[in-house]
């Protein structure tokens, strides 16, 4: 008997939960983003197939699931959180510390927080807090995938003969 598919959440709490690495989180964290930005523009699009030899950054594809989501369904701060794990991310890719981790990972955090209207009690560690974080922002694009459709085009008319 097949297994029914894991849920986005329960991928992400098993992929990121267990570990008290902020490093490794934002790493996973942001793999796991970029994987739902891939998904919700290849439901958008009639042939994902060209996406592939695009070679599109992280930002470029946050910045195309954005306007092919446009309003009501393009929420500033899920797009603002997805911008700072972004540049987060990329200050770890291309340095070997970063002195101000903990304080970029709290105001992550913070940003999740406040656009969730605090759920995750302020005394939770850190790094518990940044996996619920990441988590809630995969769980909103997920709702948001299931929105986008496949286009459809239609043929000309015919023309008289």
């Amino acid at each position: 008997m097949t297994q029914p598919p894991e849920s986005p959440l329960n991928r992400y709490l098993r992929i990121l939960g267990g570990t008290t690495d902020l490093t490794l989180l934002v790493l996973r964290g942001h793999l796991l983003i970029e994987e739902q930005l891939q998904a919700l523009i290849e439901r958008a699009v009639r042939d994902a197939a060209p996406l592939d030899e695009a070679r599109l950054t992280f930002a470029q594809k946050s910045r195309l699931a954005q306007a092919v989501l446009g309003p009501p369904f393009s929420t500033d701060a899920l797009w603002y959180f997805i911008g700072q794990l972004n540049r987060l991310r990329n200050r770890l890719s291309h340095s070997a510390e970063v002195a101000s981790l903990e304080s970029d990972v709290d105001a992550l955090n913070r940003l999740s927080e406040a656009a969730a209207e605090a759920v995750v009690p302020p005394s939770s560690e850190r790094a518990n807090r940044l996996a619920i974080a990441l988590a809630s922002a995969g769980g909103s694009l997920d709702m948001l995938t299931a929105h986008v459709s496949r286009p459809q085009l239609t043929p000309p008319p015919s023309e008289p003969t």
